[in-house]
């Protein structure tokens, strides 16, 4: 919770959005940099289907790309583009690796845990989470005029015996509860685990 009148900083409105999924602050931060220089800073790293087309809160005024914001909205990503951005931070290609340490530390901030950390045995396994979250719902209906339910997270797991990055994405989901018992959180829940018991196995040392 935050007064009337608190300065913020550009770092206080990053851990905002990042952590908090704070609308306001993703603004004030598309406002400062530009949506085309976003889609330009991706298009530079090889993601050429990752972009931003609009602030939040103002459906069909694209600042750029107005057809493809007809469908996707604010912006648009894939599950392999979105687990590529998060190895380049991981592995420091991002800028520099200093700054890629500060995204990461802000990425680990991250409240929402209904997903990929969701089932991972983060105390036992000494498990570091990295992840941000998604969620929305569709612009355009399907043929029954139904709009589906947005849900996605990307994530850079670390521990001392494995490390991976990983991206679930789903679209037109029919549960449309804001609970953790919704079926794309619980479901990406189990494929998160199931991911993360494969490469615990394949990194165990043969007895």
């Amino acid at each position: 919770m935050l007064h009337n009148g608190v300065p913020l900083a550009v770092a206080d409105l990053v851990n905002r959005m990042i952590a908090y999924s704070d609308n306001t602050a993703t603004n004030l931060l598309v406002r400062l940099v530009g949506t085309s220089n976003v889609d330009k800073r991706m298009s530079s790293y090889g993601l050429a289907n990752t972009k931003i087309f609009r602030p939040t809160f103002r459906d069909g005024h694209a600042d750029v790309f107005p057809e493809e914001e007809r469908e996707f909205g604010l912006g648009m990503t894939t599950p392999r583009e979105i687990a590529r951005l998060f190895r380049l931070i991981a592995e420091g290609k991002i800028i520099s690796r200093s700054v890629c340490d500060e995204m990461l530390a802000i990425l680990e901030k991250q409240q929402d845990q209904a997903m990929i950390p969701r089932s991972l045995p983060l105390e036992r396994d000494k498990i570091v989470v990295a992840n941000k979250t998604g969620w929305d719902e569709e612009k355009l209906p399907d043929a029954k005029g139904f709009k589906g339910e947005i849900r996605s997270d990307a994530a850079y797991i670390k521990s001392p015996k494995t490390r991976y990055v990983i991206a679930i994405c789903a679209r037109r989901g029919q549960d449309t509860r804001s609970t953790v018992d919704n079926e794309a959180l619980v479901t990406g829940a189990e494929l998160s685990r199931m991911v993360y018991d494969y490469f615990r196995r394949a990194t165990r040392s043969p007895s």
